[in-house]
């Protein structure tokens, strides 16, 4: 008996190609759905809207964003037929629920750009209540500052294009001081030969001909500072070994002792003159003693006053030219005399240190 064979007609085939081809629409679809929307195809989502003075750019398909993130996309953009200037277009976001709970109830909204002339997208500015925003709920959009703040920035632009314009009209002018820098060859070869006089005096300076180029080229310096140091070592060794002054108040233990004892004696010194005992003591600690200096010295201003002033006998025989006379002469006898007596000392000199040999007596 043979094998029943089952042959397929047209309209089978057409089935067929017709699943085949539905299944891979449907796998086509789910795959850009989920590399569109980043996986979130299933993602429960909520309207919630915002009213504004106008569009603004803003469109069907506008990113919707919070803190810097998208949340969500511009679903809808209509007028609201409202007499409020601020309330002039209604704006609807689908956004994902999870989100609405991070947003507060009075927030804002504002319209933002990547870039100058970028694509628009609507910003929700968060709020401070606890409370989050209900799905359908409406938030209010900022104040209109975009139009002014466009404007100050084109007039913005404006001036600082106009000073660059300027500088570039300054520094293409030849008659102008820049202008003739840039342009002219005078101010850049005078220039040029400040930096040739400079690159020459520093060569000038660091040449091993010259004093600073010896001290960095030679080994002068570095012998000078070798032997230096050298000196201060061999000197702290010979403190350490106790050689010298310095070596033995450093080693040995009497000279320290010495110290000590002397520093011990002039502390009681100080606090024997201190306690006002010995005639120093009773010098700084006596009333009598006080008065005797401030006499003494009172005396001895009286008398420098009288010098100044040319009173008195001193001052007189200071002032007196007669005196000054006389003086300066007996100086001059006496040096002269002082004079004689050492180029001619016989003649002062008479008497005999020893006596003479005696006579010896005749024998009678």
């Amino acid at each position: 008996m043979s094998d029943l064979e089952i042959k397929p007609t047209a309209r089978m085939r057409l089935r067929v190609l017709a699943i085949v081809g539905i299944a891979a629409c449907l796998s086509l679809a789910l795959v850009y759905l989920f590399i569109s929307r980043g996986g979130n195809v299933f993602t429960a989502k909520s309207d919630i809207f915002t009213v504004m003075p106008d569009a603004s750019g803003v469109s069907e398909g506008s990113p919707v964003r919070l803190s810097g993130i998208q949340i969500g996309v511009v679903s809808g953009v209509g007028l609201t037929g409202s007499s409020d200037p601020q309330a002039q277009v209604r704006v609807r976001m689908t956004v994902r629920t999870h989100y609405l709970r991070d947003i507060p109830i009075d927030s804002t909204t504002d319209v933002g750009a990547l870039t100058l002339i970028g694509d628009k997208y609507v910003d929700i500015n968060e709020g401070k209540s606890a409370a989050p925003l209900p799905p359908g709920g409406t938030m209010p959009s900022e104040p209109v500052k975009q139009a002014s703040d466009r404007a100050d920035l084109l007039h913005a632009m404006a001036d600082e294009l106009r000073q660059i314009d300027s500088v570039l009209a300054t520094m293409s002018d030849p008659h102008s001081q820049l202008g003739h820098f840039i342009v002219a060859s005078e101010e850049y070869d005078a220039t040029l030969d400040r930096l040739k006089q400079f690159d020459s005096a520093v060569r000038s300076l660091v040449s091993p001909t010259s004093q600073i180029g010896q001290m960095l080229f030679t080994n002068g310096l570095y012998d000078s500072l070798h032997d230096n140091v050298m000196r201060m070592d061999s000197r702290i060794s010979a403190v350490q070994q106790g050689q010298g002054a310095a070596g033995h108040l450093y080693a040995s233990d009497k000279q320290y002792d010495d110290l000590v004892r002397s520093v011990g004696d002039l502390r009681k010194t100080l606090a024997t003159w201190k306690s006002g005992q010995g005639p120093a003591g009773a010098a700084l600690t006596s009333d009598a003693a006080y008065v005797k200096l401030t006499n003494a010295l009172t005396g001895l201003d009286n008398l420098l006053n009288d010098f100044d002033t040319g009173n008195g006998r001193m001052a007189e025989l200071m002032r007196s030219p007669q005196m000054y006379e006389s003086l300066n002469g007996s100086l001059e006898s006496l040096a002269e005399l002082l004079r004689d007596f050492r180029e001619h000392p016989g003649k002062y000199m008479r008497y005999q240190v020893f006596g003479g040999r005696k006579k010896k007596k005749t024998a009678r």
